[in-house]
């Protein structure tokens, strides 16, 4: 016996998807409208009627739908943010693609052997997250390994704003633990400086130095009188009693080793370093030191500054 209510619903159903009817016949050409009927319409019509599909419709829908598998961490020498974006049957030139699509938030891509390729789920979710938040574009996929410099990491949505599907590698975990707590990493403070910088200082010289261990570069703002001079002096202390060692091979004061330190007179004498800071000598004014440094008063210590310039007075540090 025929359900005529049935029988209208199926029809004012097929009506209202993307197919084109013609009398008792609802059709299309058109690759959403195809995508629309496979993924949404089908298993809908699917609780209420029995479908037939021949295999070359069939074969058009993804055996085994996977997600794809986005992994974000920085590169071995914290340099780099490096995404990299896998996904099960596809290679590298459709995985590009596959990407710009996921960017754009089109719902589907289409591989070359025909299938559709659905991306309303988590993982295609997600990455379009992460992109949106570091500011890519569909024209900014060249690969499906990414890279971006390490800062951009601080971008990122948090773990929990994306699936399951993307993974943060341990590096970059560490690395936005330790920029959003400096305290983790508990640098040492100058013995001289222990008893005089308050907490919220100690604070401050913290993250100058969490900062210089990812090798960032950053500002000490607050208001006027709460010490930046006293966090930058300790700073700048406790960078030189670990007496880095220069490496004198390329500019000469450019690169240092802190695996190692000067000893002895005599190689401090022909290393061109101070022996009294472990700053490098200035040649123009080697030759007469002592009347090249200036001494005042700050915070209650003692700060002693070298001229390198007839107009200007500096402390030098190595880069």
């Amino acid at each position: 016996m025929r359900d005529r209510y049935k029988e209208r619903n199926l029809i004012e159903r097929l009506d209202r998807s993307f197919l084109e009817r013609d009398g008792s016949v609802w059709a299309s050409e058109r690759e959403d409208a195809i995508y629309d009927v496979m993924y949404h319409l089908v298993p809908e019509l699917e609780k209420q009627v029995d479908i037939y599909m021949p295999n070359a419709v069939k074969a058009m829908v993804q055996s085994y739908p996977t997600p794809p598998k986005v992994r974000a961490d920085l590169g071995r020498g914290l340099d780099w943010l490096e995404i990299s974006f896998e996904m099960e049957g596809v290679d590298e030139q459709e995985l590009q693609e596959l990407m710009r699509r996921i960017v754009e938030k089109k719902p589907y891509f289409r591989l070359k052997s025909g299938v559709f390729l659905s991306l309303e789920n988590e993982g295609a979710d997600s990455f379009a997250h992460m992109a949106d938040s570091l500011g890519l574009g569909a024209g900014d996929i060249k690969s499906s390994h990414i890279r971006l410099p390490a800062v951009r990491a601080l971008q990122l949505p948090g773990r929990d704003e994306v699936s399951g599907h993307v993974k943060w590698g341990g590096s970059l975990k560490r690395f936005l633990d330790d920029l959003r707590d400096p305290e983790r990493m508990d640098f040492a403070l100058p013995g001289s400086l222990t008893p005089i910088l308050r907490d919220y200082q100690n604070s401050g010289y913290q993250w100058l130095r969490t900062l210089a261990y990812y090798r960032f570069g950053g500002i000490l703002a607050d208001d006027m009188g709460l010490g930046k001079t006293l966090q930058s002096i300790a700073y700048i202390t406790a960078v030189l009693q670990e007496k880095p060692e220069y490496n004198m091979e390329h500019t000469g004061v450019d690169k240092y080793r802190e695996s190692g330190a000067l000893r002895g007179s005599e190689t401090l004498a022909n290393s061109d370093i101070d022996p009294e800071t472990g700053l490098p000598l200035d040649k123009m004014g080697s030759e007469n030191t002592d009347s090249l440094w200036s001494t005042m008063q700050q915070d209650g210590l003692t700060i002693r500054t070298r001229v390198i310039h007839p107009r200007y007075s500096s402390l030098r540090l190595p880069r």
